[in-house]
């Protein structure tokens, strides 16, 4: 009686059946292993791959930064030369700009600088801007004590009016005397009237027209500073310039 185990392997269908089977069996096994040996050297490829393109990627990103760098700062440097450049003529400019109005001739032809102090620069505001009844006080005119003279240092400013109104001839002056309180009354607007025609004639003989120069001598009526101290007394005393047309 035949054995039902020996009649099956003996078959030749089961053998190729079983065969193909092993043999589908084997390259899925030698796939997966040749993917699973394969796979680490992948990726260490790959990831020496990225490395590589981030290393140039970093190389050619500071290269860009470094040129645009350099093109700014090409640009800065141009521009702060053309702007010193601008600021050099400009600078130039208004300092002949400057000299060209801070120097007025008397009427001799002599030029004088004017503009040197507050008062003097706020005169020659009020005539360029005609502006009318406003008082300016002398800060460089000087006169002896109880005395209608002029001392030495006086005559820089008689030259600066002198030539603000020969420059502004439409322009007419009223020249106010003022004292502290030191004394009577009639006696110091005596003084006062005395040291405003002084100022007058100093102003005639360098060729401006007397009729353009009135002069009113105040007294102590007229104070700016109290009486009671030296330093009060001392801004008491002045002489006035006032545009009157």
């Amino acid at each position: 009686m035949p054995n039902d185990t020996q009649d099956s392997l003996n078959s030749p269908s089961l053998d190729k059946t079983t065969l193909a089977k092993y043999l589908i069996a084997s390259l899925v096994i030698g796939f997966f292993a040749l993917f699973a040996a394969s796979t680490p050297l992948l990726a260490q490829t790959t990831q020496q791959d990225l490395q590589k393109i981030r290393a140039d990627m970093e190389v050619r990103r500071e290269a860009e930064i470094s040129k645009l760098r350099a093109e700014m700062a090409l640009k800065q440097q141009t521009e702060m030369n053309r702007l010193r450049t601008e600021m050099e003529a400009s600078t130039t400019e208004q300092s002949r700009s400057s000299k060209a109005l801070t120097q007025f001739p008397l009427p001799n032809g002599e030029l004088v600088n004017i503009d040197n102090t507050d008062f003097e620069r706020q005169v020659h505001n009020y005539l360029a801007t005609k502006q009318f009844d406003k008082s300016a006080i002398f800060d460089k005119l000087y006169f002896e004590s109880g005395s209608d003279q002029l001392n030495a240092a006086s005559q820089e400013q008689v030259k600066v009016i002198a030539a603000l109104l020969h420059h502004y001839t439409d322009n007419h002056i009223l020249l106010q005397g003022h004292t502290d309180n030191t004394g009577n009354l009639e006696e110091n607007t005596l003084l006062s009237l005395r040291r405003s025609n002084t100022m007058k004639k100093a102003l005639t003989q360098l060729g401006i027209d007397s009729k353009r120069i009135q002069i009113e001598g105040m007294g102590y009526l007229k104070p700016i500073a109290s009486n009671d101290t030296k330093e009060g007394r001392e801004q008491n005393r002045r002489l006035e310039l006032i545009i009157t047309k």
